[in-house]
C-alpha cells in the first residue's frame, strides 16, 4: 500500500485507481517533452544534459553549490522557514535585530520593552505537527523502476553517479506509466527532501520544473497532492533558490490547486504555498534593505493573496485554513511591503474572528498570534478589533490557560492603550477584571508573558492615575517585590521599566493632590469641597471620584501604598514629594485657608503618609535641601499648632529620625567644621531650626501625652552631645529643672536620655549652678537611680549615672577648695554608695571602672572618715570581696589594669588604717582568702599592695 506524505490521512486506493485514466491524456504532452531529460545537479536549472556549470560541483554534494552565487556559502543562505527545523534565516535574523530584549543601558523605556525575540519567531509551515498530523513518506520499494538509494548516499555519490541516479527518478515520473508508479516514485523522493543539502540540490534542478509542470497540467487529484507535499518540502528544507525557478510557474501553480475541490490537495498546496510567499517575502525584504542587492525575479500576483485570504473565511476546511493563518503569521512578522500586502479590514476581523470561534486547540494560539504581529505593523487596525469584538475581547485573551495565547493578547493589549481613542479607553476602564487577570499572570505564568503584563500595568498606570489607584489596591506591588529576584534578563528589564515609570508618576501624583488641596482649602470652604465631591470623571478617563469622596483622597492611598511598597522603598522620596508632604501636612492641620474643611479630610490619611515616611529617614539624607527648607520647618511648626495628639507624636517621630540620621552622618553636620557657620551650610541652616522652631516648643512637648517626651528627650540628647553649645540655648528655656523633675524612680519620663541629659548639665559649666543642683536634691535622685540600676543590672543607666556622681563630687571638691561648705550641694548621700563604686571599679567596661574608682577618690578626700566606714561594712566588703576576685580573672586572662587594681587595694589600706577596729568577720576572712588568691597570680607591684592590704586587714579579722 502506498502512503503520499503530505496529506492528513493514508490516501485511498480508489483514489488513485479512479485519477489514472484522467491523469493519462492531461500528463501526455509533458510525458512526451522531458522523456528523453537527463538531470544535471551541476547545471542551472532545466538546462540541458551537456551543459555544465563552469565550475562543477565537489565529490559528495552536500549543499546548492552549483546554484550558489560566487563567494556564498551554503549556510550562510536563506531559507523559507527557520532551522530550528533547519539553518538559521537571514530574514528572520533581521526581524530579530529589531527587538531588544537585553539592556542598552540602566533602565530601557517601555517602548523598547514592547517585544521579545519570541513575538518575531517563526515556525515552519510544511510538516507542522501542530497544524495536521502527516504521516512518513511511504513506498513500495519492490514497484520502484530503480534501486533506491537512501539520503546518506545519495550526497555521498560521485556526481556522475548521481545525475544518472536523478535521471532514472526523473523519468520514472516523467514517463507514461501508471498513477500508481509515479506516486510511489515521489513517495521514495519525498525521503531525499528533508535535508538542506539534498534540497538545495533538488529545488534548483530540472527534477523541480518537471514538478512544477506536472502540477499544472495534471488533473489528478493523488497526483498532485504528492507533487504539493514534494514541492513544499523541497522549499522548506532548501536555504537557496535560483531566480530561474521563479519563471516556472509556481506560484501560479500551488495558486491554481487551492482552487480544487480536494481537500486534501488545498491542504497540501496551501502549505507548500505559504512556505514559498514566506521565503519570497523574506528575500524581497531582505534585498530591500540591502544595498546593490539583485532584484529578485519573483513575482506574486494580488489574486494569488486574496486566495490566501479567503481561506479565512467561516466554513473553509480548518487545516487549511489554520496552514494560510500560519503563512499569514509568518509573512507578516517581516514588516514591510509584505506586510502591508496581507493586511486588511477582512484580514484583521478574520483572524480575531478564527480566534473567537474556532474549536481548534492549535488554531487559536496561531489566530491571535498573526493578529498581533499584523496590527504590530499597522497599529491604527487595533481600533478596528476592539470595536467589532468590544475590549472584552482582549481581556478575556488574558485569562486564557495557554502562554500562547495571553502573549500576543498582551501585546495587542500593550498597542491599544496608545492606539484606542476616548470612547474604547473609558469601556476598557469599565473591564473590572482587567488589573485581576494581569495580577493572575503576574502570579503564575512564564517569565516572558509576567514581563509583559508588567509592561502592560505600567502603560495603564501612564494612562491615567486612576489605573495607577487599582493597581496598588490589588497585588501587583506584592508580586512585583518577588519578580525582582527573577533572573530572566527581560523580565528583570521590565520590572525596572515598571518601577521607573511608577517613580516618574509621583511628582503628577503630588501635583493633582496640591491642586486639590488648593480647592479643599480655598476661602469657598464648604462650598469648594462640594464642588470637588461630585466631579466626575471626562469620558476616556478610567472613572471618576467616588461620591463624597474628593480625587486627593483617591491619590493619598496611592502615595501611601508605594511609599510602603517594597519594589518602591528608597524610590519615590524626592525634593518635590517631601514639599508636596510638608503642604498636606500644613492643609491637615487646618494651617491653610481652608480651616476645618482640609483638616477634617485629609488628617488621617496625611498622617498615614506621614508615618510611612519616617521608615524612608535614610533616603532623606540624599534630600537635605528639601528636608532643611520644606519638611522640618513644617514638622516644627506641627509641634506647637496641631490640636491632633497623633500628628504632634508622627511629627515629633520623623523629625527625630531624620536629624539623628544627618547628626550621624560623617562630614553632613559638624559644629567644627571650617563651613559650619556658613549660613548656607547644613549645621548652620539645622541649627537655626533647632533654636528657633524647636527648642521653644519642647517645654510643652515635656508636658505632653506619652511617648511625645520619650521621643523629646531622645532628639534633645542627640543635639545637645552634638552640639554642646546648645546647652546654653536649653538652659534659656529652664529645660534643666525639667530634667532633674524627671530623675525620679517614679517618673515615667526617667529614662537612659533623660539621664544622660543630665549628666550633660551638671558636667557643663555656667550651665546650672550649686545652689539649684542643692535645690532640686540631685545628689540625693542620683543615689536613688545608681542603687536601683546596680541592684537591677540595668546597664544603660551605669555609665551616665556614674558620671553624674562624678561631676557632683568633682564640684563639691572644687568648692572645699575654694573654702565653700561640703555641703553645698549636698554631696554627702553619695557615700552610701561607696560600696557600688568600689565593686562598679572591677566592671569589664574598663572606662566606666575608673569612672567609680574615681568617685571614691573624690568621696574621700571630702568625706574621707564616712568613706571609710561605708566601705568596711558588709556590702563595703562584699564590693571589695567582687572586685579583688575580677582582679584575678584579669591578671590570669593577662588584661590586668596594674594601676587601677593598685589604687583599690591601696584605698582598702587606707580604709582599715582609718578604722581599726574590729569588724565583720565573715566577709574579713573571705576577703582575705581572696587577696590571697589574687597574690599568687599577680605581678610584683600589685603584690606590694596586696602585702600592704593583708597586713591592714590582720588587726580587723
Amino acid at each position: 500500500g502506498i502512503a503520499p506524505a503530505g496529506s492528513g490521512s493514508d490516501l485511498a486506493e480508489s483514489d488513485v485507481d479512479n485519477d489514472n485514466d484522467e491523469a493519462a491524456e492531461g500528463d501526455k504532452d509533458s510525458n512526451e517533452e522531458s522523456l528523453n531529460m537527463q538531470v544535471s545537479v551541476g547545471a542551472a536549472a532545466g538546462a540541458p544534459a551537456g551543459e555544465r556549470a563552469a565550475a562543477p560541483p565537489p565529490t559528495g554534494f552536500t549543499a546548492a553549490a552549483a546554484h550558489l552565487p560566487p563567494g556564498a556559502s551554503p549556510a550562510g543562505v536563506p531559507s523559507a522557514t527557520p532551522p530550528g527545523v533547519g539553518l538559521p534565516r537571514r530574514g528572520a535574523a533581521a526581524v530579530d535585530n529589531k527587538v531588544k530584549a537585553e539592556p542598552q543601558g540602566d533602565i530601557l523605556p517601555t517602548a523598547e520593552l514592547m517585544w521579545h525575540p519570541s513575538d518575531v519567531a517563526v515556525k515552519p509551515i510544511v510538516l507542522n505537527r501542530r497544524i495536521d498530523k502527516v504521516s512518513e513518506p511511504r513506498f513500495d520499494e519492490r514497484t520502484l523502476t530503480f534501486a533506491p538509494m537512501p539520503l546518506n548516499e545519495v550526497l555521498a555519490a560521485p556526481q556522475n553517479e548521481l545525475e544518472a541516479f536523478l535521471t532514472q527518478i526523473y523519468k520514472s515520473v516523467a514517463q507514461s506509466a501508471s498513477l500508481n508508479e509515479k506516486v510511489n516514485t515521489l513517495g521514495y523522493f519525498e525521503t531525499l527532501c528533508m535535508d538542506t543539502g539534498a534540497a538545495n540540490m533538488l529545488i534548483n534542478s530540472s527534477l523541480m520544473l518537471l514538478f512544477v509542470r506536472m502540477m499544472r497540467t495534471s488533473k489528478a487529484p493523488a497526483l498532485r497532492i504528492r507533487l504539493a507535499s514534494v514541492i513544499g518540502l523541497l522549499v522548506r528544507h532548501a536555504t537557496y533558490i535560483t531566480d530561474e525557478l521563479s519563471k516556472s510557474g509556481l506560484v501560479t501553480a500551488l495558486a491554481d490547486a487551492l482552487r480544487d475541490r480536494n481537500e486534501r490537495l488545498r491542504r497540501r498546496a496551501m502549505a507548500a504555498l505559504g512556505e514559498l510567499l514566506f521565503y519570497i517575502a523574506t528575500q524581497q525584504e531582505e534585498g530591500a534593505r540591502t544595498p546593490n542587492a539583485d532584484p529578485t525575479q519573483w513575482e506574486v500576483p494580488a489574486s494569488t493573496v486574496g486566495l490566501v485570504t479567503r481561506l479565512l473565511r467561516p466554513g473553509e476546511d480548518e487545516i487549511t485554513q489554520h496552514y494560510a493563518v500560519k503563512a499569514i503569521e509568518n509573512i507578516v512578522t517581516h514588516g514591510g511591503e509584505w506586510a502591508a500586502r496581507f493586511t486588511s479590514q477582512d484580514v484583521v476581523v478574520n483572524l480575531a474572528t478564527i480566534f473567537t470561534t474556532t474549536r481548534v486547540e492549535n488554531l487559536r494560539p496561531t489566530a491571535v498570534s498573526a493578529l498581533s504581529r499584523l496590527l504590530r505593523h499597522s497599529p491604527a487596525f487595533v481600533q478596528l478589533v476592539v470595536d467589532r469584538f468590544g475590549v472584552r475581547f482582549l481581556v478575556s485573551g488574558l485569562g486564557d490557560a495557554s502562554a500562547k495565547v495571553q502573549q500576543p493578547i498582551l501585546n495587542i493589549l500593550n498597542l491599544a492603550v496608545g492606539e484606542l481613542n476616548a470612547r474604547s479607553r473609558a469601556l476598557l476602564s469599565e473591564e473590572g477584571s482587567l488589573v485581576p487577570a494581569l495580577s493572575a499572570i503576574l502570579e503564575k505564568a512564564p517569565s516572558v508573558v509576567r514581563a509583559k503584563a508588567l509592561l502592560c500595568v505600567a502603560l495603564l498606570c501612564k494612562l491615567h492615575n486612576r489605573w495607577l489607584q487599582l493597581v496598588c489596591d490589588s497585588r501587583v506591588l506584592m508580586l512585583v517585590d518577588r519578580l525582582q529576584k527573577d533572573k530572566e534578563q527581560y523580565l528583570h528589564n521590565c520590572v525596572q521599566a515598571f518601577q521607573a515609570t511608577v517613580v516618574a508618576l509621583v511628582p503628577t501624583i503630588t501635583d493633582a493632590i496640591s491642586v486639590d488641596v488648593e480647592q479643599l482649602t480655598s476661602r469657598k470652604g464648604s462650598r469648594a469641597q462640594s464642588a470637588g465631591s461630585t466631579r466626575s470623571a471626562t469620558p476616556g478617563t478610567p472613572g471618576g471620584p467616588a461620591s463624597g469622596t474628593t480625587p486627593t483622597m483617591q491619590l493619598l492611598p496611592v502615595l501611601l501604598h508605594l511609599l510602603t511598597a517594597a519594589p518602591f522603598r528608597g524610590r519615590v522620596v524626592d525634593a518635590a514629594l517631601l514639599a508636596s508632604v510638608s503642604r498636606l501636612l500644613s492643609a491637615a492641620e487646618g494651617n491653610a485657608r481652608g480651616g476645618a474643611v482640609a483638616s477634617a479630610e485629609l488628617r488621617p490619611q496625611v498622617l498615614q503618609v506621614v508615618e510611612a515616611l519616617s521608615q524612608h529617614a535614610p533616603e532623606m539624607l540624599g534630600q537635605v535641601d528639601a528636608v532643611l527648607a520644606h519638611l522640618l520647618p513644617t514638622l516644627s511648626t506641627l509641634l506647637s499648632t496641631s490640636l491632633s495628639g497623633d500628628c504632634r507624636f508622627l511629627c515629633l517621630k520623623l523629625m527625630c529620625d531624620i536629624i539623628l540620621l544627618m547628626l550621624g552622618e560623617p562630614g553632613l553636620y559638624d559644629v567644627e567644621g571650617p563651613n559650619a557657620r556658613d549660613p548656607g551650610s547644613v549645621t548652620e541652616r539645622l541649627n537655626a531650626i533647632v533654636k528657633k522652631q524647636l527648642l521653644p516648643v519642647c517645654p510643652s512637648l515635656l508636658d505632653d501625652e506619652d511617648p511625645i517626651p520619650l521621643y523629646t528627650l531622645k532628639l534633645l540628647v542627640a543635639l545637645l552631645e552634638a552640639n554642646p553649645a546648645l546647652m546654653s540655648d536649653a538652659a534659656g528655656l529652664s529645660l534643666a529643672p525639667r530634667f532633674f523633675a524627671f530623675l525620679v524612680l517614679e517618673h515615667t519620663n526617667n529614662n537612659v536620655h533623660n539621664v544622660r541629659l543630665c549628666r550633660m548639665i551638671v558636667a557643663a559649666e555656667g550651665v546650672v549652678d550649686d545652689a539649684a543642683l542643692r535645690e532640686h536634691h540631685v545628689a540625693e535622685k542620683v543615689a536613688a537611680v545608681l542603687a536601683y540600676a546596680f541592684d537591677n543590672s540595668v546597664e544603660p543607666f551605669m555609665e551616665p549615672v556614674l558620671d553624674i556622681c562624678r561631676a557632683l563630687l568633682r564640684r563639691t571638691v572644687e568648692a572645699v577648695n575654694n573654702g565653700q561648705s561640703e555641703e553645698v550641694i549636698g554631696a554627702a548621700v553619695l557615700v552610701d554608695t561607696a560600696p557600688i563604686f568600689i565593686e562598679a571599679a572591677a566592671a569589664p567596661d574598663l572606662a566606666m571602672a575608673r569612672v567609680a574608682y574615681e568617685c571614691i577618690y573624690l568621696l574621700r578626700q571630702v568625706y574621707g572618715p564616712e568613706t571609710a566606714l561605708s566601705l568596711l561594712t558588709p556590702a563595703g566588703l562584699g564590693g571589695f570581696i567582687t572586685a579583688v576576685e575580677a582582679f584575678e580573672e584579669d591578671t590570669r586572662a593577662g588584661s590586668a589594669d596594674v594601676a587601677l587594681h593598685t589604687a583599690v587595694l591601696d584605698t582598702l589600706t587606707e580604709c582599715c588604717k582609718v578604722n581599726p577596729s574590729p569588724t565583720h568577720g565573715v566577709e574579713m576572712s573571705a576577703l582575705v582568702a581572696s587577696l590571697q588568691r589574687l597574690q599568687l597570680c599577680c605581678g610584683s607591684e600589685v603584690g606590694v599592695s596586696i602585702s600592704q592590704a593583708l597586713v591592714a586587714l590582720k588587726p580587723l579579722a
